[in-house]
């Protein structure tokens, strides 16, 4: 399995010639919470961990289209910028990427008559609640910095971003939403919390305006947001937002005051 991953890793990074490509691959794992609920991710871990230090964690989030059970659909996107180099040695964290189920999403978005109606719940989506868990069980048996905790997203993970920052306030230390969108009404909820917007001024599949009055929220908090339109761009922003130079610095800059 090493093997064949290790391959397909070379394969989405485009052959890049990192000299340390072959070493670095995301584990397959599989979580089950209490309530029963079955989470595929892949974990991939800091090229070398230190006993003695503890490691950033961010969770990335897939869109729809890599829903399913296979445990690879979705690192179509984003994942391999994780095994380079560059943030390898500059970065050094536990990305993981877990995988919803095909009749699950990430966060409650429904659309009536082209009115769209986002995180309308009460309670995180089953699928969601799987990755909060997820998280709760993985910080317990690894080293690492709950000061910094990290959610980024993409389409349905998007949402998925801003959806699960409400239900678990006072936990992350930034998040990132791409083409995504959240509830304007639970903004208060984490406006101490850093967050990154991005979305194609084009979308035809998420209206731009999602986005937009989500940014108009952020902004009449002072929180502190960024909000990236791309005027030419449509749903497939993700590879341009996540190649912004300055997405990772700022991200990975932000960190939360924990009790000790």
């Amino acid at each position: 399995m090493k093997v064949l991953f290790t391959c397909l890793s070379i394969l989405l990074l485009g052959m890049c010639g990192s000299k340390k490509i072959e070493e670095r691959y995301y584990l397959s794992k599989v979580f089950k919470s209490e309530s029963g609920f079955t989470l595929p991710y892949r974990l991939l871990k800091p090229d070398n961990v230190e006993s003695n230090k503890s490691y950033p964690l961010i969770i990335f989030l897939h869109g729809s289209g890599e829903r399913g059970n296979d445990n690879e659909l979705q690192l179509s996107h984003i994942a391999p910028s994780f095994l380079e180099d560059d943030f390898m040695n500059k970065y050094p964290s536990f990305v993981i990427f877990p995988q919803c189920p095909k009749t699950q999403t990430w966060a409650s978005v429904n659309t009536v008559d082209d009115k769209w109606y986002v995180g309308e719940s009460n309670d995180p989506q089953p699928a969601g609640q799987a990755v909060l868990d997820l998280i709760d069980d993985f910080i317990r048996t690894n080293r690492v910095d709950r000061s910094r905790i990290y959610i980024a997203g993409l389409s349905m993970g998007g949402f998925g971003s801003l959806d699960l920052i409400r239900h678990k306030t006072d936990f992350f230390a930034g998040a990132v939403s791409i083409c995504g969108g959240g509830n304007r009404r639970y903004v208060d909820t984490y406006r101490e919390l850093p967050i990154w917007l991005f979305h194609g001024a084009k979308d035809p599949v998420v209206p731009v305006n999602l986005s937009q009055e989500m940014a108009t929220e952020f902004e009449g908090r002072k929180m502190d947001y960024r909000y990236t339109e791309y005027p030419e761009g449509g749903h497939d922003v993700w590879n341009q937002a996540w190649s912004d130079p300055e997405l990772i610095p700022w991200l990975f800059s932000k960190q939360r005051i924990t009790e000790n």
